[in-house]
């Protein structure tokens, strides 16, 4: 077992970080770690004081670390302080000892409480997993690889346009990975996010100049949820031509463009697992570039709002808010504004999750059917 001290307990202690000054046995050889591909993430099991196993999200987007809070609850972890993390305050909880995947073991640790929904995980580890060592992630044989004394060969793995390197603004967080790829022939910079279920995500602004907002194009509204929870307003999602990454192509890739104040700041936007786990990655952290090889994994087929309509909660039942052009709910007439009447507005979103003809009772015009389908 490859033994590591942790550096979370520094200034801000946000951040599941390694010391290149504490391995145990530094090697040629590779330290391995099963992963598992689970509910749209990439899964790590986790020992927490000899507790366990839990299942773990490997999250390259997040700068920090976190557990839900009701494990760490449930496990004792000690508070060590309140932190801020996207404006809003948690509890930081000190663990004893983490190992993930029965392979990696880190004394001392921190992690922060979280209250997110994470799919089927009890908690997620940030970028630094990956990007303080020479690392691979392979999405062919299923494994997290360390190479404590550098990654040497890589036959097949081609080089990115890409840098691995911290925020601004977030100079005790984890470094992550940015690359350059062009969408539809126009260059962006894209943070590497396996914990993002969705293909793409555009900032609002890079989205609208590039044109992934036009209302003569056909899209259907599109959730977004961050740390600091869901976003106020649905984005759009559409398709775009072809997504290409170095020398790696992608066709007709779902490109999503959030309708919120900017979050990525040095950023246009995010790549998410449906393209990450196509490719094999490995991460030169000394040199602070990515490589990749094609995986053989297919193309994913990304969830997407298959009525193209979005509602918010009224006295009664639901207030149409968006319609997707394009959409069956276009088809069928409905409009912003419109009013459906309902038992519970929690009742009329599960109407509207079913697979086949959904009638609804809309204030004044009487039963509305739509049958959702993919349209996108």
């Amino acid at each position: 077992m490859l033994t590591r001290r942790s550096v979370i307990l520094s200034a801000a202690g946000l951040s599941l970080g390694f010391s290149s000054a504490a391995l145990a046995r530094p090697s040629a050889g590779a330290v391995v770690a099963p992963i598992r591909l689970e509910q749209e993430r990439v899964i790590i099991d986790a020992m927490i004081n000899g507790q366990g196993p839990m299942p773990f999200a490997i999250d390259t987007g997040a700068v920090v670390s976190g557990l839900e809070v009701d494990v760490a609850r449930r496990l004792g972890l000690p508070v060590i302080r309140k932190v801020r993390l996207a404006g809003r305050p948690f509890d930081l909880y000190k663990v004893d000892e983490l190992v993930l995947g029965g392979a990696v073991r880190q004394p001392d640790a921190a992690l922060f409480g979280l209250t997110l929904n994470l799919r089927g995980a009890n908690g997620l580890l940030a970028a630094g997993l990956v990007t303080t060592f020479d690392s691979q992630l392979d999405f062919d044989r299923l494994e997290w690889r360390v190479f404590p004394a550098g990654l040497g060969d890589t036959p097949g793995f081609e080089p990115l346009p890409s840098w691995i390197r911290q925020d601004a603004g977030s100079a005790q967080g984890s470094r992550r990975i940015g690359v350059k790829v062009m969408l539809d022939g126009q260059p962006l910079s894209l943070v590497v996010d396996t914990g993002l279920p969705k293909t793409l995500v555009l900032e609002n602004g890079v989205g609208r100049k590039l044109g992934y907002w036009n209302d003569d194009r056909d899209y259907a509204p599109a959730s977004s949820v961050g740390i600091a929870g869901p976003a106020p307003r649905p984005g759009r999602v559409m398709r775009a031509r072809d997504l290409t990454i170095g020398g790696l192509r992608f066709d007709a890739p779902l490109v999503t463009v959030r309708d919120a104040p900017r979050m990525q700041q040095d950023y246009d936007g995010i790549l998410g697992l449906p393209i990450i786990e196509r490719m094999n990655l490995s991460v030169d952290s000394r040199k602070a570039i990515l490589l990749a090889r094609p995986s053989g994994r297919p193309a994913r087929d990304e969830s997407v709002n298959r009525t193209g309509l979005w509602i918010d909660e009224a006295p009664g039942g639901a207030k149409v808010s968006v319609v997707g052009r394009g959409s069956p709910a276009q088809a069928a007439g409905l409009k912003v504004g419109d009013r459906i009447n309902g038992p519970s507005f929690g009742a009329i979103l599960k109407s509207l999750s079913a697979d086949g003809p959904v009638s609804l009772d809309v204030q004044g015009r009487g039963l509305v059917s739509l049958t959702p389908r993919k349209y996108i």
